[in-house]
């Protein structure tokens, strides 16, 4: 018989990041109740969020977590004799949404031709909030003030991406009384893995960079045509480029082209690049937290290019 720990916390906007678009986690405030399902008594945390559960069997096991005013967090675990104690969440974490901030997002597999097996949730600045072993299709409560990513695998360990971002800059929100939590789910629906979806997110997420810096762009033009403004407008030009390339290393994809697809892969590559020499270029015309944004999303579409590149599957 093994234990199974975990840190409880609570997700949180971050002031590094453009409002609504990046988290943080701190403590949890209160205490929270464990629950495994081979045990039907809850187990309470202590000392601000620390989760113990001892003599738990060999096997897997749906782990939930239950905190006041928050939504539940469940995941899928694997409890190895090999090993004395297994971690939850993601590196141990779990972090806790309040329920007025949640929007739940779901997978569903019920049309896909993947066979997926685990799911994974990063924000932009939080890094990894969610990581679980799955049986298909999975749901998990998001804090609508971050801007992620949604990776899954499949039996082969293939890989696949999915931009989700709850509150995009320009979308509008409801400024109604209403909780999150009854928000219509976001739904990523017939999920693929493979070099096509992974092209697929570098595209997503880098049009919506060129979008938020073509923004940001139009609202401190001055007209001068100054240093800055130059800056900002290639650093655009620069995302704008990536999105085309990465559009079309999706195409060659689809197509079942592999020389094509690769071809096209690197020039991604090379103009992720060019982001790279462009923002740094471009920092001192930008908001902030825009920055610090792009940077993130450049380090994310950097790790997808190489997974496409590496990937059997198309």
């Amino acid at each position: 018989l093994d234990g199974v720990v975990a840190r409880v916390t609570r997700a949180t906007e971050t002031d590094e990041a453009p409002d609504g678009e990046g988290l943080t986690t701190t403590d949890a405030g209160v205490e929270s109740f464990v629950l495994i399902e081979s045990d039907p008594e809850a187990v309470p945390t202590f000392a601000g969020g620390v989760a113990v559960a001892n003599g738990v069997p060999e096997g897997d096991h749906r782990f939930t977590v239950n905190g006041a005013g928050r939504t539940p967090h469940s995941e899928t675990l694997t409890v190895s004799a090999d090993e004395p104690v297994t971690r939850a969440g993601a590196d141990g974490e779990i972090p806790l949404v309040a329920r007025e901030d949640a929007r739940k997002v779901e997978l569903d597999d019920a049309e896909s031709d993947a066979d997926l097996t685990r799911t994974a949730v990063e924000d932009d600045f939080a890094g990894r909030i969610y990581d679980s072993a799955i049986d298909g299709s999975d749901a998990v409560y998001v804090h609508a003030g971050g801007a992620y990513t949604t990776e899954v695998r499949d039996a082969d360990d293939e890989v696949g991406a999915y931009r989700v971002n709850p509150d995009p800059p320009g979308a509008g929100s409801d400024d109604g009384d209403d909780s999150g939590e009854t928000e219509d789910p976001i739904r990523i629906e017939r999920p693929e893995t493979g070099a096509a979806p992974l092209a697929g997110y570098v595209a997503d997420v880098a049009e919506e960079t060129r979008a938020a810096v073509a923004a940001a762009a139009a609202e401190s033009d001055d007209g001068d045509g100054s240093g800055p403004s130059n800056a900002v407008n290639g650093l655009e030009r620069a995302l704008a480029a990536a999105v085309d390339q990465a559009e079309r290393a999706e195409e060659r994809a689809r197509e079942g082209d592999r020389e094509g697809t690769d071809r096209q892969l690197e020039n991604v590559v090379d103009r992720i690049a060019r982001i790279e020499e462009r923002l740094a270029a471009a920092r001192e015309g930008l908001p902030p937290g825009l920055a610090n944004a792009t940077g993130k999303r450049i380090e994310q579409a950097t790790k997808r290019v190489e997974q496409a590149q590496n990937s059997e599957k198309l």
